[in-house]
């Protein structure tokens, strides 16, 4: 038994004198050396497989962005209903309380005789209001724009409906009520063009796409400048006449 012990002993001394091997590390290929087939087709498919988490990464950035807006579009479409479901039923209310008037009053007749109007009445004041609105707008444009007497920029029927819907206040909600809004927009400018108080170009805008722009038409006819000279010509005569050589 003692020798056992002493046996046992030394063979550990002798393994702790051992010198311990060290963890192995990734074998590095030198540029001499082939890369081994099935190395090489690990390595590529793990490239592959980072390139398309980094594309997933991405596209995931992109959704969550885009999902963000959608829902803060989705809050105001929200608000914005239940603002007009609170209308309609105030309106609901008070149309219930025209046709019990009317079917008092007046028994035979129909409330809904008159079917339906979509007024735009009242939204820009005064009947001509819209009209009057745009000539300023241009003519105000022309005078910032055309001290020097060049050709003023004109602008576009984009520019004109955006300040027609900030200026008015209007609630435009629908794509169709923009579309009206623009016809009206319209014709309004060519009423502006047949009196000879507007006039309009093709252009194009930063994106190369066709606009028709709009500008104030100052008047420059021969008739204005003989009317102008003859105006200078009669100060000037006034002048000699007070002086005292005219006396």
């Amino acid at each position: 038994m003692p020798q056992s012990s002493s046996l046992s002993q030394s063979s550990l001394t002798s393994l702790q004198a051992q010198p311990q091997a060290e963890p192995s590390q990734p074998r590095q290929l030198t540029a001499s050396q082939r890369t081994p087939p099935d190395l090489k087709w690990l390595l590529n498919e793990r490239a592959a497989l980072a390139g398309a988490q980094e594309r997933s990464r991405e596209r995931l950035e992109f959704f969550n962005r885009r999902l963000a807006r959608v829902e803060a579009v989705a809050q105001r479409l929200q608000r914005m209903a239940a603002a007009e479901e609170q209308e309609a039923r105030a309106r609901a209310e008070l149309l219930a309380s025209f046709d019990t008037t009317i079917s008092l009053a007046h028994p035979a007749a129909d409330p809904q005789a008159a079917g339906v109007v979509r007024a735009w009445a009242g939204r820009y004041g005064e009947r001509g209001g819209l009209k009057s609105y745009l000539m300023e707008r241009l003519q105000t444009q022309s005078c910032s724009q055309n001290g020097l007497g060049e050709p003023a920029a004109g602008q576009s029927m984009t520019a004109l409906i955006d300040a027609v819907i900030q200026d008015f206040e209007l609630y435009i909600a629908t794509p169709a009520e923009r579309i009206s809004l623009r016809m009206s927009v319209r014709t309004s400018l060519r009423n502006l063009r047949s009196d000879g108080l507007a006039e309009c170009e093709m252009g194009t805008d930063h994106h190369g796409k066709p606009l028709t722009f709009w500008r104030w038409r100052r008047e420059t006819s021969l008739d204005q400048l003989r009317a102008l000279a003859e105006a200078v010509e009669s100060d000037v005569v006034a002048g000699t006449a007070g002086s005292p050589a005219g006396q």
